[in-house]
């Protein structure tokens, strides 16, 4: 991963977690999901809807694919946080 794709990545963690996200998880991750959820709050879906649509220009299904990143990335801090 080149060096600014590392910073966006951590930015958006810390966009996250300063929403009340959860610390392995992406902004992105987090609208993918509401997109899937049918109990999604109407705003957050129409934000989702919008948001993803945009990142969808640049890096096509971004949003869906960022839900199996964080997957990944939740196994690993379970993995960490059992030491």
């Amino acid at each position: 991963m080149s060096f600014w794709l590392k910073v966006l990545n951590i930015v958006d963690k810390v966009a996250n977690k300063l929403t009340f996200g959860k610390k392995w998880e992406t902004i992105s991750s987090r609208m993918g999901t509401c997109l899937q959820n049918p109990n999604c709050p109407k705003a957050g879906k129409a934000t989702s809807k919008f948001l993803c649509g945009l990142l969808n220009l640049v890096d096509k299904n971004h949003c869906i694919d960022a839900i199996e990143k964080a997957k990944a990335e939740y196994i690993l801090y379970q993995i960490k946080t059992k030491r």
